[in-house]
């Protein structure tokens, strides 16, 4: 483990203290854990009967917003006279706005899908190859014709927007306009962009123009709230793994263009590419790749003080068999299990960008 790995883990376990199985202390402030467990899948959080532990929970959400997405700078700031520790999640429309005018893509018609079960509600499951698609009318056209009933095994077109406001709370989506392939579903690649507020549409139109232009399929989200923008991981790429030698070569054209936007930390956990740019691979069980690896820190403390040690040393042993328990090498934390790294050569070559 690299000495500056070491060190920022150190001061991370540093400011850990568990007081009572329901009473925390995190970087100077004292939080209280709701005491009643929720259920869970059997095997995961979980204390061997299928209920989660709450301050696995609250530590691991505790981790995800003070650590992982913003520089960690004990001790955290004062409560505001309330006690009530609120964030912001007020959408700027005007910032959505200026998203979508920065955004190079085209909508799309995708060609090559199959209808496989046509749904009661009108909806239709469609496959193309190993991807399946669910899609309502107005989504598709038939090959079969204007009025022709959908029905399974018809040969269908599927509309893809080049863009979306509503996918998810708080966030503008970018949509490349090459078709999404089977590499999809072998592994996704999460390249991170600390940007700050005004350098959001600047990137989309960069990276838009660019990975259209070389046809390179991928998906692009960005924050629309303002207060969030102190967050490292603010704006994420997504593109398949197999993509990324080729794509980091085009990334490094674009990072001249955003430079002067990014801020030089990256979300904790992640891999380096360049100052204000990291990497990490998206874990696939439905958690995104912070949540998970917050919560394999916050299983190793849980053990550790239920054998009576909170030192750092016992934590970072269990932390080493937690993770590697789930196959995740502490040493290379931005890696899945198994995975093979490809993201060395980048780096290598990251005092170019």
């Amino acid at each position: 483990m690299s000495a500056g790995w070491q060190e920022a883990l150190d001061q991370v376990f540093a400011a850990i203290r568990i007081d009572a199985p329901h009473e925390l202390t995190f970087a100077g402030r004292k939080l209280t854990v709701p005491p009643s467990p929720v259920p869970a899948v059997p095997g995961i959080n979980g204390n061997g009967n299928g209920a989660k532990v709450p301050m696995v929970d609250m530590l691991s959400g505790v981790l995800y917003r003070w650590v992982y997405s913003r520089p960690f700078k004990p001790p955290l700031p004062p409560l505001p006279p309330d006690g009530q520790d609120r964030e912001d999640f007020t959408a700027d429309s005007g910032l959505s706005e200026a998203l979508s005018a920065a955004n190079a893509s085209r909508d799309r018609w995708e060609h090559g899908w199959t209808i496989s079960q046509v749904h009661s509600s009108s909806q239709v499951t469609a496959q193309r190859g190993s991807l399946t698609r669910s899609v309502w009318p107005g989504q598709f056209l038939s090959k079969d014709g204007p009025g022709a009933r959908p029905r399974p095994g018809a040969q269908i077109s599927i509309f893809y927007p080049r863009e979306s406001t509503s996918l998810q709370h708080g966030f503008y989506y970018c949509f490349g306009e090459t078709p999404e392939d089977e590499s999809y579903t072998l592994g996704l690649a999460r390249i991170y962009w600390n940007v700050g507020l005004a350098g959001a549409p600047e990137l989309v139109r960069s990276l838009s123009a660019r990975l259209n232009f070389f046809q390179v399929p991928f998906r692009f989200k960005c924050s629309v709230m303002p207060s969030q923008y102190e967050r490292t991981d603010v704006a994420v790429l997504y593109l398949a793994k197999r993509l990324f030698p080729f794509v980091a070569d085009v990334l490094q054209d674009v990072y001249p263009e955003v430079r002067g936007h990014l801020r030089p930390e990256v979300p904790f956990f992640t891999r380096r590419l360049a100052a204000g740019v990291g990497t990490a691979e998206d874990p696939g069980n439905g958690e995104s790749f912070g949540q998970h690896r917050c919560r394999l820190l916050a299983e190793s403390c849980w053990s550790c003080f239920l054998r009576g040690d909170q030192e750092a040393a016992s934590r970072l042993a269990e932390l080493r068999a937690v993770a590697g328990a789930q196959g995740v090498d502490p040493e290379r934390f931005h890696l899945n299990a198994g995975s093979l790294d490809c993201y060395e050569a980048a780096i290598t070559g990251s005092e170019s960008w």
